[in-house]
């Protein structure tokens, strides 16, 4: 997915995807981020699979070139979310922003 800089430095290098995974734990699914091992707010879900091969950006025979990808993200004014210690809960129930 993309993963964006609300709320972290910016970062000057290109942008490339990011994976997190997410667990179950206690009857929630929860959000982890092993990568940056940090909270982070701004993930946009381009596709959810078991690993890389689940779920490629591009998928048939031969080479391939991405001419063109991009996402908008703005930040919301607002009470931010304080995630539970064990990671981002992304049950339905769970508001982010009130």
């Amino acid at each position: 997915g993309y993963l964006g800089d609300i709320g972290v430095p910016a970062d000057p290098a290109p942008m490339d995807f990011s994976a997190w995974m997410e667990a179950f734990l206690d009857g929630k699914w929860y959000t982890f981020d092993p990568r940056h091992n940090r909270p982070r707010i701004g993930r946009v879900v381009i596709a959810r699979g078991r690993d890389a091969t689940d779920v490629p950006l591009l998928h048939s025979f031969g080479p391939h070139r991405l001419t063109l990808f991009k996402v908008w993200t703005y930040e919301q004014e607002g009470r931010l979310f304080n995630p539970p210690h064990h990671g981002i809960d992304r049950t339905a129930s769970a508001q982010m922003l009130a």
